[in-house]
């Protein structure tokens, strides 16, 4: 829950399960010999083509249910989108207020606030159900959000009160977690967690001290190294995120009502300002990219709307599509998705 401007987030986690039809097949000869002084008349041997089952997708949900103490699975239909529960919510610890599934769509991740933990599940390729992997893992004080890096191997956790971010390694059969060593220190307030799509970088929004903080990712052990200073931003940055080319990072402000945007060092991983932020509705609490890269989402908060933008594919500087359209009260999740 963000202290400062006391909310309550049921975050969401779209994932896609695979399942695989394996299959054997071969091809068998004859051959017949009337008598030792004729040559034998032999049948070619005859193949059957094998029979395949194509590869089927389950589009599974995750809701991480912040009063209730638990996070509840759905399998979504990908034509109609409709949501079909999968069961009994699942418990976390004390409130769950982040989740996020490994690219390999084979485990799950929930950040509890008050537990001061992070949950790990493993799911059921065929129903998308979950099942705890064992004892929550430690975090910082007041966990807010969670992430994995694109490979998998690593999951970070930004911790609101302790000012820090915590790394972890992910066991790639069990999926249990393994602290990479102490929480690295961030601004005030770290309150979101992104990797970069390469894998090479780590950003954090410090609500509190209206920065983001920069690290780099050791390929090998996971851990965390400061790029330098933390670069200010607008007041309340709320959500950090990275286009899909891993060029530009956006911000949306909670307390002053914009989003800006940054280009990457391909190299260092550092952020420099494109100019001046854009304004979006009131309290703009979630900003996402969409998968083509050309787009990005703001959900608003304080104004009941989600803002639209163009991406400039050379500087990354956004342009507002129009006016801002309605959505249900308080929206504070956005998120865009291919459709299969």
């Amino acid at each position: 829950m963000i202290k400062s401007h006391n909310l309550v987030f049921s975050f969401v986690a779209v994932v896609a399960v695979s399942m695989m039809a394996f299959f054997v097949f071969g091809c068998s000869s004859s051959s017949d010999s009337s008598d030792s002084n004729t040559p034998p008349t032999t049948t070619p041997p005859t193949t059957t083509p094998p029979t395949t089952t194509p590869t089927a997708s389950v589009y599974a949900v995750y809701v991480a249910n912040h009063g209730a103490n638990t996070v509840s699975a759905y399998t979504m239909n990908s034509s109609s989108g409709a949501l079909t529960s999968v069961g009994a919510a699942v418990a976390t610890g004390s409130g769950p207020e982040s989740v996020t599934v490994d690219p390999t769509g084979k485990f799950a991740y929930v950040a509890n606030e008050f537990a001061n933990t992070v949950s790990a599940y493993t799911i059921n390729s065929s129903s998308g159900a979950l099942t705890s992997v064992g004892a929550a893992v430690a975090t910082g004080t007041y966990p807010m959000s969670v992430t994995v890096d694109p490979t998998g191997k690593f999951a970070y956790v930004a911790n609101e009160i302790a000012n820090t971010v915590s790394a972890y390694t992910i066991n790639s059969s069990t999926g249990a977690l393994t602290s990479v060593g102490a929480a690295v220190a961030t601004g005030s307030g770290p309150i979101s967690v992104t990797v970069d799509p390469t894998g090479k970088f780590v950003y954090v929004a410090n609500y509190s001290a209206s920065t983001v903080s920069a690290y780099t990712i050791n390929a090998s052990s996971g851990a965390l190294t400061s790029v330098g200073a933390a670069v200010a931003t607008g007041s309340g940055p709320e959500s950090v995120t990275v286009d899909p080319t891993g060029k530009f990072a956006y911000v949306a402000y909670y307390n002053a009502s914009t989003v800006s945007a940054y280009t990457i060092n391909s190299s260092s991983g550092a952020l420099t300002s494109v100019g001046a932020a854009v304004a979006t509705g009131s309290g703009p609490i979630s900003v996402t990219v969409d998968p083509t890269g050309k787009f990005v989402y703001v959900a608003n908060y304080g104004a009941d709307t989600v803002s639209a933008y163009t991406i400039n594919a050379s500087s990354g500087a956004l342009t507002s599509v129009g006016a801002a359209i309605a959505t249900g009260s308080g929206p504070v999740s956005v998120t865009s998705v291919k459709l299969p």
